[in-house]
């Protein structure tokens, strides 16, 4: 079984989406200072590194994180490469690119800068993956106010996962588990990305 860590790590270092809260680790106590104890505060945005939207980040009155089904976050995954696609659009979807059905899917890029373009956006509604991953920081245009993308396919009722490290991975079949912490009521959390290789299911 081969584990690959597909999420970015997280430190003061952190690149983040311009006007996002920056990621800020401080320490309130520690044992080298002769402290009883070692404690950190962390403080960073909801979206900081590789993160989970939940529908209610651009939908009014949608589900927050806490109402996302953990089966939809954890199972079989297909990592799609669409490095030759820049922005990424409906072709790098075509069928001798993808299994017949999918339930998670990763879209990668290679490209930072990259997005979905809004036939892509429709292609992958028309899949119907329970949840996308993405390894830019956004799935909408960095001109785009209106997030159209992101509202298209949380309102399809697919999660999307942006900012995925998918650098050492190959287009092809995996095990995932993606999964943020238990928080009530929140739009977004960072989750620890995870795709396993070789899994025996039996």
């Amino acid at each position: 079984m081969k584990i690959t860590d597909v999420s970015m790590l997280l430190s003061a270092e952190t690149k983040v989406y311009p006007g996002d809260s920056p990621v800020a680790i401080d320490a309130l106590s520690a044992v080298e200072n002769g402290d009883p104890f070692t404690l950190t505060r962390i403080s960073m945005s909801s979206h900081a590194g590789t993160h989970l939207d939940a529908p209610s980040h651009v939908l009014v009155g949608d589900k927050t994180i806490d109402d996302i089904d953990l089966a939809t976050l954890v199972g079989s995954a297909w990592v799609v490469d669409a490095a030759d696609h820049h922005p990424v659009d409906a072709n790098a979807f075509a069928g001798d690119q993808l299994p017949t059905s999918i339930e998670r899917l990763l879209i990668k890029t290679g490209h930072r800068s990259s997005w979905l373009s809004a036939d892509a956006v429709r292609r992958l509604i028309e899949i119907g993956p329970g949840m996308i991953g993405f390894d830019g920081p956004s799935v909408d245009s960095p001109e785009s106010e209106s997030l159209e993308a992101h509202k298209a396919l949380l309102g399809a009722g697919i999660a999307i996962v942006e900012n995925l490290d998918l650098s050492d991975v190959q287009q092809g079949s995996y095990f995932l588990i993606c999964l943020p912490l238990k928080l009530v009521g929140v739009e977004g959390f960072p989750v620890r990305a995870i795709l396993i290789e070789d899994l025996e299911t039996g």
